[in-house]
């Protein structure tokens, strides 16, 4: 839990204490819980965020905002004539901020020098995501241009639009795209749907009398807003700007970055080396796809959207579109209409801080002149002193290569020229693994073994995956690791190697995976020349799929995938091929490309390899990988796919390219096996509570020593209570509390509640009492088994012992049981009498 109190003097600085200390709000104080592993996005949003005297507080408090503003200004000046700076302050030579050729080039601006804002505050966006000509201002910041060409751009594209004004215009309606596609039927080659906006908002676009009609047909039954615009862009009617903007556009040439650019034209991530001059005609042209480019972001990573603005107009949609899609992320803007100054820029950084961004409030606001204040604690207040455990050790002993895989620790040369990789999986640091469910069991997945196979190979000098068989599924805990050895034999006389994959549950080793690597064809060289089926996309004459209907066929026959596995963002059939668009999981790189370490991430492949599923008919049992056949790598950490699947029965011939027709990887075949659920487990240890003879007497005996409180124990003194027993003398070892049974055919539930509530009184008097310190209470029960508040008595009781070791015994004994002295000696936290015999727990 965190909070943040951005005040102006002490004074309210005080005040805001106060009210946090109250659990009040209060309009100083900023409160969250903090999420972990988030993944800062900036998000530029399209015209409409413009308001008089914007950011001017801003302007004339911050140093590094003004700066940044001042760039901007001047690369723009020798386009438009005028200053950004005098819009703002609406001096008398200045245009009004009105029409598109003043508005966008200000908007571009203010959101480049809010960019640099957070930055100066230690926010460093791993993605950007810009709506209409927002994508701009998001190019810019990632890097992929110089703010020289995003200002030609910008403002060569504003200037240009001046042709079409007065040809149309442009409606926000309440309606999500397939409901607006719907609803402007009636009106062809006039409406268009413009905006993919979220689960319930669009924006329609059109002639300006198609606007008017469509108004008056829908205005009483769906919520309709005019956009400011006398033009509809985002439709046909911009066509006759194409030429214009071909010619003048400057040729800009887009640089690779370490920032990952989600398109909304294309409605899913793509390399920069594609943010050419013509992208923008085509950004202008064709629908905002920002629905959907959202949903690429929510399956690549974990994101805090922060939308850098002058006033919000995406975290609504933002919440909704996640909402919608079962993903915790987290939102927050910039500035807001009517406060532009420096307190809400860090009101804002106080809402990105509370949402778990790591933002350096040293740099904000200065080092402060004395040391940090401890705050008080509270009740429960619970802190972890456990050395962390990494999932992976690091690091070079004698004779070991350390490795910057993730799934593998180190490398091993063997006496024959042989490799031994060793390496460990665990959720903790691979949670991407949690994402594959098959029938309830957290699975690794088989892409997973195909990658330390290829990564294998790699190390003995990149030999093809000649065959891979999946023997045994690989369950990953739920807490701890599994030990993994890859092992892969010297050469034989034609160049083979064997290989084996082995997981370790416990003491016991499990052979999962086993195959061949050969010398045909090294990893790296496959595939020659462009895969020209990838180029051409989607396929010509291929039939188009609902993604997220068939994932819902598939969760019902148990394949439960989460985000890191849902990358599939195009799907189509042609025939008995399959062709697919995956966005890649990152698991750790700033984008997800080659730096995260994986030949292809088992997420990525899975999703390949899962689209023949999602594209056809699943059938009635699960199927997943079995076998492999001529794996064969060309381009590492490749993470925009492109998929060509050809089903032969169960065999599934796979073609894997970038979007530039690159190859990346192929599998001469790859084998689908029915497995049942219980598959799962299989040839693994399993383990079952047991109940055995209690061992031979090591305690106390003496039964003088015992007594009883509360209700009665037949042949022992006691007490009603424990203030009673304690007057009594000394203090007995061993005090006897029997659990009252509930009744036949009484209130199981009050009983339950009755019980544990008096269990719970007692157990507390029992350990604040020091006279009680070094005696033992026996909570005695009848029944347990069968008896739902003795149930729950045991379990509250088995937390008590956690707490209180040496404090507590659970007995489960008949009503007349009197061998005390047995009990004792047993010296057992829990024991229980079965067929007349004293047993414990094994």
């Amino acid at each position: 839990h965190r909070a943040v109190i951005v005040a102006a003097d002490r004074a309210e600085l005080l005040d805001g204490l106060q009210a946090l200390a109250d659990g009040r709000p209060h309009e100083a104080v900023t409160t969250g819980q903090a999420l972990t592993n988030l993944r800062p996005v900036f998000v530029f949003p399209g015209q409409g965020s413009q308001w008089a005297g914007m950011a001017l507080g801003l302007l004339d408090g911050d140093p590094e905002f003004r700066a940044e503003l001042t760039r901007c200004d001047r690369a723009l000046a020798p386009y438009t004539g005028w200053s950004v700076e005098d819009v703002l302050r609406e001096t008398a030579d200045a245009p009004a901020l009105t029409g598109s050729d003043v508005v966008q080039p200000v908007l571009f601006a203010l959101m480049v020098a809010l960019a640099h804002a957070w930055r100066a505050l230690g926010i460093e966006p791993a993605a950007v995501l810009g709506h209409s000509q927002g994508e701009l201002a998001a190019a810019c910041v990632a890097g992929a241009f110089s703010l020289d060409d995003a200002a030609a751009v910008v403002a060569l594209r504003a200037h240009a639009l001046g042709a079409v004004r007065g040809t149309g215009g442009m409606l926000a309606v309440s309606l999500p795209a397939d409901q607006a596609e719907a609803s402007i039927a009636a009106w062809p080659g006039r409406l268009w749907v413009a905006v993919h906006g979220g689960p319930s908002s669009s924006v329609v676009a059109g002639t300006a009398d198609a606007i008017e009609e469509y108004v008056a047909a829908v205005g009483d039954t769906v919520q309709v807003r005019r956009v400011g615009v006398d033009y509809a862009s985002h439709t046909p009617l911009v066509e006759p700007l194409r030429d214009e903007l071909t010619a003048t556009l400057p040729a800009v040439e887009p640089r690779p970055t370490d920032v990952a650019f989600c398109s909304s034209l294309a409605g899913s991530f793509v390399e920069t080396s594609e943010l050419r001059s013509g992208y923008w005609f085509e950004n202008l042209r064709h629908p905002v796809r920002f629905s959907q480019a959202v949903g690429s972001v929510l399956r690549w990573g974990r994101p805090l959207f922060v939308e850098v603005s002058p006033h919000p107009m995406l975290t609504a949609d933002l919440d909704d579109i996640a909402e919608a899609a079962g993903v915790q992320a987290a939102v927050c803007g910039t500035l807001r209409r009517g406060h532009g100054d420096q307190r809400q820029l860090l009101t804002a950084a106080a809402r990105a801080f509370v949402l778990g961004a790591p933002v350096d409030w040293v740099r904000a606001l200065g080092r402060p002149s004395g040391p940090p204040l401890t705050l008080p604690t509270y009740a429960f207040d619970r802190q972890r002193y456990w050395l962390e455990e990494t999932g992976r050790p690091t690091g070079t002993t004698d004779g070991l290569d350390s490795s910057a895989h993730p799934l593998v620790a180190a490398a091993l040369t063997t006496a024959d020229d042989g490799v031994l990789l060793v390496g460990r999986i665990a959720r903790d640091a691979l949670p991407w693994l949690v994402d594959h469910e098959v029938a309830g069991t957290v699975l690794f997945p088989g892409t997973g073994f195909a990658e330390l196979a290829l990564e294998a190979a790699a190390v003995v000098g990149g030999t093809e995956v000649a065959d891979l068989t999946l023997e045994q599924p690989l369950p990953v805990p739920e807490s701890g690791a599994v030990a993994l050895q890859v092992e892969v034999s010297g050469p034989d006389a034609g160049g083979a190697r064997s290989l084996t994959i082995c997981a370790r549950f416990d003491e016991q080793w499990v052979r999962c995976a086993s195959g061949s690597l050969s010398a045909a064809a090294p990893v790296g060289a496959a595939g020659g020349g462009a895969a020209e089926w990838a180029v051409a996309w989607p396929p010509v004459g291929a039939e188009a799929v609902d993604i997220p209907a068939a994932y819902d066929v598939l969760d019902g026959l148990g394949y439960s995938y989460g985000p890191a596995f849902r990358g599939v963002t195009g799907l189509w059939r042609h025939g008995t091929d399959v062709y697919a668009e995956v966005q890649g999981a990152a698991d750790g790189a700033a984008d997800g490309a080659a730096d995260d370490g994986y030949r292809l991430h088992p997420g990525a492949f899975d999703a390949a390899l899962h689209s023949v599923l999602l594209a056809g008919d699943p059938g009635a049992t699960l199927r997943l990988p079995f076998a492999f056949s001529g794996l064969r790598l060309a381009t590492a950490g490749a993470r925009i796919l492109r998929v060509r699947l050809g089903v032969d029965g169960d065999d599934v011939r796979v073609d894997i390219a970038d979007p530039a027709g690159r190859p990346v990887l192929s599998v001469d075949a790859v084998r689908l096996q029915a497995r049942t659920s219980g598959a799962a487990y299989a040839g693994l240890p399993l383990y079952a509570v047991d109940w055995v003879p209690a061992p031979a007497a090591q305690g106390d005996s003496e039964v003088d020593r015992w007594a009883y409180v509360g209700e009665p124990v037949p042949g022992l003194p006691g007490a009603a209570d424990l203030g009673g027993l304690a007057v009594r003398g000394s203090v007995p070892h061993h005090v006897v509390f029997s659990v009252p049974a509930t009744a036949e055919g009484g209130d199981v539930l009050g009983a339950v509640r009755s019980r544990t509530g008096q269990v719970l009184a007692l157990l507390q008097a029992w350990v604040a009492d020091p006279r009680f310190a070094d005696a033992e209470l026996v909570l005695r029960t009848a029944g347990a088994r069968i008896d739902l508040a003795a149930a729950a008595v045991e379990g509250l009781v088995r937390a008590a012992q956690a707490e209180h070791p040496g404090s507590f015994v659970l007995a489960d004994v008949p009503a007349d049981y009197d061998d005390w002295a047995r009990l004792a000696a047993a010296d057992e936290p829990q024991l229980a009498v079965r067929d007349g015999q004293l047993v414990v727990p094994r």
